[in-house]
């Protein structure tokens, strides 16, 4: 095995084996993702390598200052800490999408011949974000260990601790093993779909661990028992506005999108759907740019004609004047899929959203409660 392989393969593993006997949390610095030679793509690594570091200074003494300050205060440091984190994924998803815009354009005949994404690139760079997540939470785990709060912030995140830990072997399984008296194996292009969908693996597990661990921090810092979500989407900050009067009439389309913005799936057996059949591995992802929803949504939705595999990019459309519902529309000529979707939602708790699927093509009439990931 080569060292570079068994330095880049390992190093998470050791990373945490060394924070959980006593190290410091401040060996976290984010290894710049690969930038392909690309200059969107360089941008990009940068960028979410300044938001990483952005989070760490948010984060800095969070668990040594949290457990003994006013419940508000503590709230409102949680609070600022995940935002930045919410930053860093949003920075890492645009990494991913500059990323996918280079496959789409690379062509190994032009010149100059920039490199090649690969699954070994790929797969080492997804692995350096698992470690060093996972290192991250130990440590910030290892701060809380005297306080009251340990327990309940280390159950909260136990089985995303895991799941990330059975990732991390599929990554390294993707690597290949350089054997000394063996030919070096050939390096393996990676298609545009196989890496969205491994990247949004990762970026999802990620989320996820520390969506549990801030939310059950904040939970657990809260002397009454009562339990409120913290706010998971990222604020735009509002542009001037030459025409107050045009401001007010551009307000309606886009009421709300603050509060749906994230990443949303149907809880299987939850019995929350209007149709023939549950749905299966559904998800919904939306984003906010410039005051407009853009989003994917996938999983297996099935009618009186059978199961449909939908994977379908959503954009949002105006709304009529005066309504605050929030319409998006969908299209995929190769899944001859096409129609619009409402979304109403979500409530108090922000936690809930309904989608209904309008009238549409290859795409099953009906709804579905969908649950904040």
């Amino acid at each position: 095995m080569s060292s570079i392989l068994n330095t880049r393969a390992v190093s998470p593993i050791l990373t945490v084996l060394w924070l959980a006997a006593g190290g410091s949390a401040t060996a976290q610095s984010l290894t710049p993702p690969p930038n392909y030679s690309d200059s969107a793509v360089t941008e990009g690594a940068e960028e979410t390598v300044t938001s990483w570091n952005a989070w760490l200074e948010a984060s800095r003494n969070l668990e040594h200052d949290v457990p003994n300050a006013p419940m508000g205060e503590a709230r409102d440091r949680i609070q600022r800490a995940f935002t930045a984190w919410l930053n860093f994924s949003d920075k890492r998803r645009i990494y991913s999408e500059r990323v996918a815009g280079y496959i789409e354009r690379f062509r190994p005949e032009a010149p100059g011949r920039k490199p090649l994404v690969n699954v070994e690139t790929v797969s080492r760079d997804q692995l350096e974000l698992l470690g060093i997540s996972l290192s991250a939470v130990q440590a910030r785990l290892d701060a809380l260990r005297d306080t009251p709060v340990w327990a309940p912030v280390r159950r909260a995140v136990q089985t995303d601790r895991s799941e990330m830990m059975t990732l991390q072997n599929a990554r390294r399984d993707d690597i290949p093993v350089d054997l000394p008296y063996g030919s070096a194996a050939p390096v393996r292009p990676l298609s545009l779909i196989v890496y969205r969908d491994s990247e949004h693996q990762v970026r999802e597990a990620v989320d996820r661990i520390w969506t549990h661990y801030y939310q059950a921090l904040a939970d657990a810092v809260v002397k009454n028992g009562t339990s409120t979500p913290l706010v998971t989407t990222l604020t735009l900050p509002a542009a001037p506005v030459a025409d107050p009067a045009a401001a007010v009439a551009a307000e309606a389309p886009v009421v709300g999108i603050d509060r749906v913005a994230g990443t949303w799936r149907y809880v299987d057996g939850s019995q929350r759907f209007n149709g023939v059949e549950e749905p299966h591995d559904l998800l919904l992802e939306l984003f906010a740019a410039k005051g407009v929803l853009t989003g994917r949504y996938r999983g297996t939705l099935t009618d009186f004609t059978g199961p449909h595999v939908v994977d379908v990019r959503l954009q949002q459309v105006p709304a009529a004047k005066g309504s605050s519902e929030i319409r998006l529309q969908f299209q995929n000529p190769e899944q001859n899929v096409s129609g619009q979707i409402v979304i109403e939602g979500p409530g108090a708790s922000g936690l809930e959203l309904q989608v209904i699927h309008m009238d549409g093509a290859g795409l099953p009439r009906g709804r579905e409660i969908l649950a904040r990931r």
